[in-house]
């Protein structure tokens, strides 16, 4: 049911306002209005007291009330609402009444009569006001809307920080926020109706426009960052640029919001920076690579110097495959190690991949309540330094042995030495036979020492070499020995010629003093990357026991035991290597093997070769 309008009566006599009442009901519901209700008051006090506490729609006053007039209701009316539609009643028709009420504020004026036509006129009458008033209180409250709305918009335009403006279609600013006036330092007056070329540089204004001109071209929204220099600072703006329609779907202006970006553009670069001099330090470290995790494993960041050294050329981490790159075993190894560092604990530990040997320094990053926690791996190439290291194991144990053996032997020596002296003190008759022990034992000694100095200088790496003819080398050596060595046609290889020609004095020697051998043959065979110098000698052999002890220190049938230890270690420092294979009774054959090429041995500095160094 429609809500009715409310009607205040101020009728003193109560048998016309029930009539009133009663004819206004009768013709509005003939109609078809909406219901009508009457409120009735008598005297003016009332009337004014029910007014000032009630909302109503419409006010049917007569002239004559109790304690005072209806036009001195009038006049108390019109002092707080100028609005609300009155009308005034007369039961004599009096021209000085009707004057005064519509100077007091009456919207209509009536004598009270006699008829139904009467009654018709003042419904009428009742109706217009009424429906004249609503629809004036509709366009007030859409006004007051509407004003509401504008100051809403107004300090809503006003109060974002972001710049706010207003352009018609000759750029010209029709509208701007305060955050506009404080970039610019202008002030509304001086940016309304101005355009770009006034506010900025030439050359901002100019990409400006452009922008404006291509968002109209388009018909549609678009996004701009733009660079601004504006009172010696240099800004950076994401615009977002809108063309404004009519009704007709016409483009009137544009509207931008611009954002001010210049801190987080800062920030970025800053980041670039930050990002690259992290990179290139991680990729410039030496032999290791970096790798960054977060909380479920996901592989983050992963890159360095080392990454292609260590997993290959090939190695591939999208979508977490360096866990399938990697064996079974060892992924299940790093994860427990790398789920121990997300949990708060520090990781270090060394596991092996392929032919390298890895070190592994796991932290974690965060403190996992104010930022998530993530792992960072530091994954280092350690396969020189173990391998070093083993060799210093290998050359501590050498020395050791060497220690061993030095003290034996000299100690041996000194003893019979002192024993002859002691014999020689005694006088006794066989002192030509004790002298001629005792110069044996001095040369035992002195050849034990050149066989230390000898040893120690074999083990240094060489630093000059030269070309040198082994067929020059072998026939010297046989010369020393008073011994022809049978031999092929030898090649020309690169090396020291004092060393090599060390390497083949032991070898003669070894064969003619301890193999008791009578016939010794040196011949070869070259490929693309080695020669391979075959030494054999058909001696006594060496019993199948000792053939891996041949290149030991100490190693010999009767003391001593530096020649084919000097050998080794000169073929080593050469490059090479040296095989042995001897079958008691039936010799024993040596074979060398010497690098071909230069990039083989990694030799320093290459002297030419001197026929008579080598002769």
């Amino acid at each position: 049911m429609s809500q009715g309008y409310k009607i205040l009566h101020v009728e003193d006599d109560r048998e016309y306002h029930e009539l009133f009442k009663m004819q206004m009901q009768r013709l509005n519901i003939k109609e078809g209005g909406r219901p009508l209700e009457f409120f009735n008051v008598d005297s003016l006090d009332d009337a004014l007291k029910m007014f000032n506490c009630n909302e109503y729609d419409l006010i049917v006053s007569d002239y004559q009330v109790l304690k005072g007039n209806g036009l001195d209701f009038l006049k108390e009316i019109r002092k707080v609402d100028i609005s609300i539609p009155i009308i005034f009643l007369t039961a004599q028709g009096d021209e000085q009444v009707a004057r005064d009420a519509f100077v007091y504020g009456a919207n209509d004026y009536f004598t009270k009569q006699i008829g139904l036509v009467s009654f018709e006129k003042l419904y009428n009458a009742i109706k217009f006001q009424i429906d004249l008033y609503e629809v004036r209180r509709r366009e007030k409250e859409a006004k007051k809307k509407l004003y509401y709305n504008e100051m809403l918009l107004i300090n809503l335009f006003e109060s974002i920080s972001d710049l706010l403006f207003f352009k018609n279609l000759d750029g010209t600013y029709l509208m701007v926020n305060r955050a506009f006036e404080e970039l610019t330092g202008m002030n509304k007056k001086q940016l309304i109706g101005v355009e770009n070329r006034h506010i900025f540089a030439p050359k901002d204004a100019r990409t400006l426009s452009l922008n404006d001109n291509e968002v109209i071209s388009s018909r549609h929204a678009m996004t701009f960052e733009d660079r601004i220099e504006l009172n010696g600072r240099v800004y950076f703006f994401e615009t977002l640029k809108i063309p404004v329609k009519d009704e007709d779907s016409s483009i009137i202006g544009l509207m931008g919001i611009s954002r001010d970006i210049t801190k987080r553009k800062m920030i970025e670069e800053s980041k670039k920076k930050s990002e690259l001099l992290y990179q290139t330090l991680v990729e410039n470290i030496p032999n290791c690579c970096l790798l960054l995790f977060d909380r479920a494993l996901n592989i983050l960041f992963f890159g360095g110097e080392g990454v292609k050294g260590i997993f290959g050329e090939e190695v591939d981490i999208s979508n977490d495959r360096l866990w399938t790159t990697l064996d079974e075993d060892t992924s299940r190894y790093l994860l427990t190690h790398f789920r121990l560092a997300l949990d708060g604990h520090k990781q270090t530990f060394e596991f092996e991949h392929g032919s390298h040997i890895l070190e592994v320094y796991v932290i974690p990053i965060g403190d996992g309540d104010t930022v998530e926690r993530l792992g960072m791996a530091l994954i280092y190439d350690i396969t020189d330094r173990k391998t070093t290291e083993r060799e210093l194991i290998g050359q501590r144990k050498e020395i050791s042995e060497y220690a061993h053996t030095v003290s034996h032997n000299l100690k041996n020596q000194l003893i019979t030495l002192n024993a002859y002296v002691q014999l020689i003190m005694e006088e006794d008759d066989d002192f030509m036979l004790y002298c001629r022990n005792l110069s044996k034992t001095v040369k035992k000694i002195n050849h034990y020492i050149t066989g230390q100095l000898k040893l120690a200088e074999a083990g240094k790496d060489i630093v000059y070499t030269r070309e040198m003819d082994l067929n020059f080398i072998v026939d010297k050596v046989g010369r020393n020995f008073l011994v022809d060595i049978e031999k092929g046609d030898l090649p020309k290889i690169l090396g020291d010629p004092t060393n090599i020609e060390e390497v083949f004095n032991n070898l003669v020697s070894n064969a003619l003093i301890h193999g008791k051998a009578t016939r010794i043959m040196v011949y070869s065979a070259t490929d693309d990357d080695w020669h391979r110098i075959f030494f054999e000698d058909n001696g006594v052999g060496i019993p199948e026991a000792n053939i891996d002890k041949v290149f030991e220190l100490g190693y010999s049938t009767d003391g001593g035991g530096f020649g084919l230890a000097i050998v080794k270690k000169i073929i080593e420092a050469h490059k090479g290597d040296i095989n042995v294979h001897s079958k008691q009774g039936k010799g024993t054959s040596f074979e060398i093997l010497l690098p071909v090429r230069l990039e083989n041995a990694g030799y320093g500095d290459i002297r030419p070769d001197k026929r008579e160094d080598a002769s």
